[in-house]
């Protein structure tokens, strides 16, 4: 072939390669790492090193592309084509360098390789350092080959590009410290064994190595002062993760070897291709040490390999680290393939052989999997960024210059997108004292507030942010783009840090400091909690909370379910004991919710292992049961035109056709929550009304009915009263939740619940009334007792536990009441109780009698009814004498029915002691 003709090769290869670096290169939108690259490119060089000594990545990177973009300027085109030359140099590199070990044609199969390869045309078009790093492994497995293997004495101006290469990939990313480890002892191991001919060489080879440490010196020594703060942010978020599985990070790498794209194995056909090159790959390493000629595979192997297996630790240490980390590694792999895949002749100068035809099959594989890598990065909106441009078009038009847009910290992307005038704000979630005055002085005198979040967002575990704008105004609008969440917040209020009441209490080993409930908030949007906790001692399990708001008779109407986490994202077995934090928490209020006085309750639990929610104990070590009331708020009605932007709302179907009640009101949705009750159990009816005028006061009845005949009712006006119909506008839509308590005395058989307004009648649900096997025979307990609680119930006998029981291990308790009238209006709860010699409780069971199928009010005058406990401990490290109490009390308010000597709890006259293991 003629000069002319591999030119023309040349070009037709370099050409085509050129243009995939280019084409679409800045179809995709800028994001989070890009951003802080040109934030730092437009920075001093002061601030970039200041930056990147506390950084996981060093700065000469950042230098470089600071004189790019000073040159050509920081659009996402101008600032990608440095990375699109750093991508293109490694082309001739990697031809000049098998040119240079293993002739022209292996040289041209490299070409063509690292030309049409997925990865870093993919990575040739981030401005992100990845580009230029396999120019550094290239030059330095080129030079330290060189050094090592030639017989001629190297001259001065190798010895000192070897030095100066070191020194820059140093500098480019940290992770070129493994590849330099490799093969320093890999030409440690090639000279040394001929220590006397190799001595000069091994004398400069350590002078280049101290005088390579001693240039990188002054950058280390800035490092290691600062290794508190580059330790956090290599650690940042590490703990949310586990350490992955080698049967995970292995397919991951190879997969991004091939295509340029992570998670690809979740494809089949990329699976099962993969899976199939490996083999090949590894056949035709066989083949060719079967033919002697695994010298230069065997060493390509090695620096493939090697620095990537140190490498691969990594993710012990960050175990979100991601494959590009590695990716620099990845360049041996090609040189290894083009080695693999250059065809051998066989003696009668055939191409046709079994090696060839394994050559041919690896190498349509591979271009497979990066033709197929490349289509995907450039039309699969699933590898796509997130379109930061689409958030900075809707900024462009809703925002003003007087609003403020705040980004989480260190994402700077938006500010190298969006073109107006609104300024852009960084809170510092971390440090939340100063965050709330950067908070107050940025929003005043704003009355608009647009947050940009992402669904995976490292930097405001708490929701702070959303928190203090929702604790000053009201959601109003929110865009998602991609993974992209804008928020648009008005505000009424200045921003300021709210101040918690205090409180004196624990839900097992977290103390409960203080709590904070918004005074009010739009039926609209939702209620804001703030609450504060202290650790009281090391834990190994992760504590959560729930927080609810309901109506009072169930229904709920805001829910939230949030780990119990710091500002830096550390769940509770990471917290130091004696640490004091402060969450901050959102309940959303469902569409419908009635504008009234309400109640939030908090509930905590542990989220992993063993299920266990705790009770609140206050001070002085007395339980309150696992709700605590936390504060109440007053909801009102939305502004007008105000909506749920939050999108709330309750999980039933309307009714096939909504019921008209009376003009102007109609029933959209309503629902039983069962349809088999016992006698005395209570039926909830969830109800949704809306109104099209003006109304006057309409009180809707719900009735129960059997054969005819009314067994209850339920006349109260809407919510309970609270909300009559003539508070309600036009258009309003309420949710109402409404009891019916089947009679005590009710008849067996199906009956049916009817909604009533004047002669307008609608059937909204069957019922069947079970059957209920009443004794009035009185039973036998092992101990018997009297004790009459009000009049409601005389505790007749129990069967006790035995006298000595395993500290931890449930309880067992059988109480036996006798009913002292018919009907009871109110359905009680029974207590049973352990007491420490102390008075504290150490364990517990309170449930509605007969484990919630015969309340009490049920109950006929004289019967006799059976009651089972099985005791939980709640503190399980508890030894000694106990006693058990007993005694029942009123859910709704906590109140306790009393003896006739004015005690509420009657004790068990029994020996009770707890042992030890």
């Amino acid at each position: 072939m003629s000069r002319i003709q591999r030119l023309g090769l040349l070009l037709l290869i370099l050409l085509p390669a050129f243009w995939l670096r280019l084409y679409q290169l800045d179809g995709q939108s800028l994001w989070w790492d890009e951003g802080i690259s040109l934030h730092l490119a437009t920075s001093t060089f002061a601030e970039i090193a200041a930056n990147r000594v506390t950084n996981i990545h060093p700065p000469l990177y950042f230098f470089l592309l600071k004189i790019w973009v000073a040159l050509t300027g920081t659009t996402p085109f101008a600032a990608r084509y440095f990375s699109v030359l750093g991508s293109f140099i490694q082309i001739p590199l990697v031809y000049a360098v098998l040119r240079r070990w293993l002739g022209r044609l292996t040289a041209v199969i490299g070409l063509v390789l690292i030309s049409s390869w997925a990865m870093f045309i993919v990575y040739g078009q981030e401005v992100r350092v990845y580009a230029f790093l396999p120019v550094a492994y290239l030059l330095l497995l080129f030079l330290t080959r060189k050094i090592v293997l030639d017989t001629a004495v190297p001259q001065t101006k190798t010895w000192l590009a070897l030095g100066v290469v070191e020194w820059i990939a140093l500098h480019l990313h940290y992770n070129v410290l493994f590849l330099l480890v490799f093969l320093n002892g890999w030409a440690v191991w090639q000279l040394w064994p001929q220590r006397a001919e190799n001595r000069p060489k091994l004398w400069q080879w350590l002078k280049v190595q101290t005088a390579v440490g001693l240039a990188s010196l002054p950058w280390a020594v800035a490092v290691l002062l600062n290794r508190f703060a580059g330790k956090a942010e290599a650690n940042l978020a590490d703990f949310s993760t586990e350490p992955p599985d080698w049967s995970y990070i292995i397919p991951q790498v190879w997969g991004f070897h091939l295509t340029g794209l992570v998670n690809v194995f979740a494809n089949p056909w990329v699976q099962a291709t993969s899976v199939a090159l490996l083999l090949l790959v590894g056949l035709l390493l066989l083949w060719l040490w079967r033919e002697k000629g695994g010298q230069w595979t065997g060493f390509l192997l090695l620096t493939w390999l090697m620095p990537m297996l140190f490498g691969f630790f990594m993710w012990l240490i960050r175990s979100f680290s991601h494959p590009r980390y590695v990716s620099m590694f990845a360049v041996g792999f090609i040189l290894l393939l083009a080695v693999l895949l250059t065809p051998r002749l066989r003696a009668q100068r055939s191409w046709i052989s079994m090696g060839n035809f394994l050559r041919m099959i690896t190498a349509v594989l591979f271009f497979w999997l990066t033709g197929w890598g490349m289509y995907h990065y450039a039309t699969d909106p699933a590898f796509a960024k997130d379109d930061l441009r689409e958030v900075a078009k809707i900024l462009s038009v809703a925002s003003a210059p007087s609003d403020v847009i705040l980004v989480p910290q260190t994402d700077w992307s938006l500010q190298f997108v969006y073109e107006g005038d609104t300024p852009i704000y960084m809170p510092n979630t971390y440090r939340q004292e100063m965050m709330w005055p950067e908070l107050a002085d940025w929003t005043t005198p704003s009355r608009y507030v647009f947050t940009l979040d992402y669904t995976d967002n490292f930097y405001d575990w708490q929701n702070v942010v959303p928190f203090a704008l929702e604790s000053s105004g009201n959601l109003v609008d929110r865009w998602q783009v991609d993974d992209l969440i804008l928020s648009q917040y008005r505000l009424e209020d200045p921003l300021s840090k709210p101040e918690l009441v205090p409180r004196d209490g624990r839900f097992g080993q977290m103390a409960f400091l203080g709590s904070w409930v918004a005074p009010t908030a739009s039926a609209a949007n939702g209620v804001t909690v703030a609450l504060r906790w202290q650790l009281l001692a090391p834990v190994t399990h992760n504590y959560a909370l729930v927080l609810s708001m309901d109506d009072g008779t169930g229904l709920q109407l805001a829910y939230t379910d949030d780990q119990l986490v710091t500002p830096d994202g550390r769940l509770t077995h990471d917290w130091e004991a004696g640490e004091v934090v402060t969450t901050s928490h959102f309940l959303p209020f469902v569409e419908g919710t009635p504008p009234v006085n309400y109640q939030i309750k908090l509930r905590v639990y542990l989220f992993e292992g063993e299920a266990q929610t705790f009770d609140y104990i206050d001070g002085q070590g007395t339980p309150h049961g696992q709700d605590f009331v936390v504060g109440e708020v007053q909801v009102e009605r939305p502004s007008p035109g105000q909506e749920n932007v939050y999108g709330a709302e309750m999980p039933y179907l309307p009714l096939p056709q909504p019921l008209q009640l009376a003009d102007g009101l109609q029933l959209t949705h309503a629902l039983l929550d069962r349809s088999v009750a016992a006698p005395g159990q209570t039926v909830r009816v969830r109800l949704a009304w809306q109104s099209s005028t003006t109304l006057p006061d309409l009180r809707p009845r719900l009735v129960l009915r059997r054969a005819g005949q009314e067994l209850a009712s339920n006349d109260a006006a809407p919510v309970h009263g609270q909300y009559p119909t003539t508070s309600w506008q036009p258009d309003d839509f309420v949710w109402e939740q409404r009891l019916l308590t089947v009679p005590a005395t009710a008849e067996p058989g199906p009956a049916a619940v009817f909604v009533e307004l004047g002669e307008r009648s609608y059937q909204l649900g069957e019922l069947e009334i079970s059957a209920e096997v009443r004794t009035f025979e009185p039973p036998t307990p092992q101990v018997a007792v009297d004790a009459v609680f009000g009049d409601v119930a005389r505790l007749v006998g129990f069967d006790p536990p035995p006298e000595s029981v395993p500290a931890g291990q449930p309880i067992p308790l059988t109480l036996y009441w006798q009913s002292l009238q018919t009907g009871q209006p109110l359905g009680y709860t029974v207590f049973a109780q352990v007491l420490g010699e102390n008075g504290r409780v150490i364990a517990q069971h309170d449930s509605v009698p007969g484990n919630g199928r015969r309340p009490t009010t049920g109950w006929v005058e004289g019967e006799y009814v059976q009651d089972e406990h099985l005791l939980t401990f709640r503190e399980e490290g508890y030894t000694g004498e106990a006693q058990l109490i007993v005694g029942l009390y009123d859910p709704a308010t906590g109140t306790r029915l009393t003896l006739p000597d004015g005690r509420d709890a009657f004790p068990l006259p029994i020996p009770l002691e707890i042992m030890g293991e």
